[in-house]
């Protein structure tokens, strides 16, 4: 039968790997079922994942399911939600463009980011998060128990067909990098940016104008000495605590 492993068992619903002992997981079986059943175009529900993506058919009640779903990405897959377009239903998924699967062998390689580049991507970007605007070695505003740490991230995700190159590379945190991960964001259009641009008073304009120009958006002097005394050690920054006291209490 079309769809069937080397164990004769169709490869979503496989247990564990051909000839192995290894666990073949519902990610992986997602990928599978989508790969041999649904045509680039279609759309699929989770429920009707769920019940068939079965072990000796039981319907799937992973509590993790659509996380999975999202984690095929990674692998190519190209699933918008009705996050992205508007037409669909809750929880259902369109196969805009396929990915890897388990029957088609091992995964590609990923071309990883070196250290030169990655260093140069920092550098350029002020050592700041394009997302969020914080700085590295900085603490969260709302989470001051968590310094900011930085990640490359791409523009355009691998998923949609985003390169390593230095112009679809940005500085981003952690924490918005793991945020644009799980929201599996689509990349965004200068259409649907300057329709909400356009709608700006005059003097937004100019200051949004003027951050682009910048590359940045600026820090008043007391945020940029507060970001430069977050690099030092805590013994250096006691020091600076003590002289400000010193210079301001009566």
């Amino acid at each position: 039968m079309d769809g069937e492993s080397p164990d004769s068992i169709e490869w979503w619903r496989l247990e564990h790997y051909p000839g192995s002992k290894r666990a073949h997981g519902v990610e992986r079986r997602i990928a599978s079922y989508l790969y041999r059943n649904v045509a680039v175009g279609d759309t699929v529900t989770t429920d009707e994942l769920r019940r068939k993506i079965t072990i000796d058919g039981k319907r799937n009640e992973d509590e993790h399911f659509q996380r999975r779903l999202r984690e095929l990405r990674k692998d190519g897959w190209i699933l918008p939600t009705q996050k992205e377009l508007a037409s669909l239903g809750p929880e259902e998924y369109l196969v805009q463009s396929k990915g890897w699967a388990p029957e088609l062998g091992a995964r590609g390689k990923k071309k990883a980011i070196s250290n030169n580049v990655r260093n140069a991507v920092f550098a350029r970007d002020g050592f700041t998060c394009q997302l969020c605007g914080e700085r590295a070695g900085d603490v969260y505003a709302d989470d001051p128990a968590n310094t900011v740490r930085l990640t490359v991230g791409h523009i355009v995700a691998q998923a949609h067909g985003g390169g390593n190159s230095m112009d679809n590379l940005r500085a981003e945190c952690s924490r918005c990098n793991e945020t644009k991960r799980d929201e599996g964001q689509a990349p965004e259009h200068v259409e649907h940016i300057w329709s909400s641009a356009v709608n700006l008073p005059l003097k937004d304009k100019k200051v949004l104008l003027s951050w682009l120009l910048a590359g940045a958006r600026p820090r008043d002097k007391v945020e940029q000495i507060y970001v430069r005394t977050r690099l030092l050690s805590s013994e250096d920054r006691a020091r600076i605590v003590d002289k400000l006291r010193a210079a301001t209490e009566k």
